[in-house]
């Protein structure tokens, strides 16, 4: 979900925003111009751009039918299980 959600966005409630926003879970990498061409577009706009890209994590968003707080939540287990991997003590 973007920073600042558009009409796209609207079943968002400013509160889901708050907490999830800036998640890691919410992150994806991107090119730039990628970015800033979709920027607060429709998770549906966006999900092709998603499956195409070159980097694996940002196309296992694409495996997602819709962006919730559900998706997020998963998501950051996914990143969190492979930092530990690959950041051991």
């Amino acid at each position: 979900m973007p920073r600042k959600p558009g009409q796209d966005w609207r079943h968002f409630k400013a509160e889901a925003v708050a907490a999830y926003v800036s998640r890691l879970g919410n992150l994806v990498l991107l090119r730039a111009s990628s970015n800033t061409r979709l920027g607060n577009a429709a998770f549906s706009t966006k999900r092709p751009v998603y499956s195409a890209s070159p980097y694996v994590l940002t196309r296992m968003v694409a495996s997602a039918t819709d962006w919730t707080p559900t998706e997020i939540d998963k998501r950051q287990e996914v990143l969190a299980g492979l930092a530990v991997k690959t950041w051991p003590k």
